[in-house]
C-alpha cells in the first residue's frame, strides 16, 4: 500500500514509499520506463521496460509484495541486481518520518 507518492514536476520521474514489510520505494524513470525497487534490506534492482499498467498495480495494490512476486516472472530477463542501497539509513529515516505524518 503506498503511504507516499511524488512526482518530479521536470523529469516526471515517480517516487513511492509503502507500507509493506519487505518493499520499502519504488522510483520509476518515465522518459525510460526503468524501475527501481529498493527493499527495506537495502537490496536495489532496476527493471527495465516496466510496463505503466503494471506500475499502477503496485500503487494501487493493497499487498505490494504480493502483487510484486505475481508479476517477477515478467520481468526476470529485465531484472538487474544493483547492490545495495548507499542511502538506505536515510530513506528508512524518510519513510519513519512519513509515518509520524512530517
Amino acid at each position: 500500500m503506498v503511504i507516499k507518492n511524488s512526482v518530479d514536476e521536470k523529469t516526471k520521474n515517480i517516487t513511492t514509499f509503502y507500507e509493506s514489510s519487505n518493499i520499502l520505494m519504488s522510483y520509476l524513470e518515465v522518459d525510460e520506463m526503468n524501475m527501481y525497487l529498493i527493499f527495506r534490506n537495502g537490496l536495489k534492482y532496476k527493471y527495465t521496460n516496466f510496463l505503466m499498467d503494471d506500475y499502477v498495480k503496485l500503487l494501487t495494490s493493497s499487498s505490494t509484495g504480493k502483487t510484486f512476486n505475481e508479476m517477477k516472472e515478467k520481468y526476470k530477463d529485465r531484472t538487474t541486481k544493483i547492490g545495495k542501497e548507499e542511502n538506505i539509513q536515510q530513506l528508512l529515516m524518510e519513510y519513519e518520518n512519513i509515518k509520524k505524518g512530517e
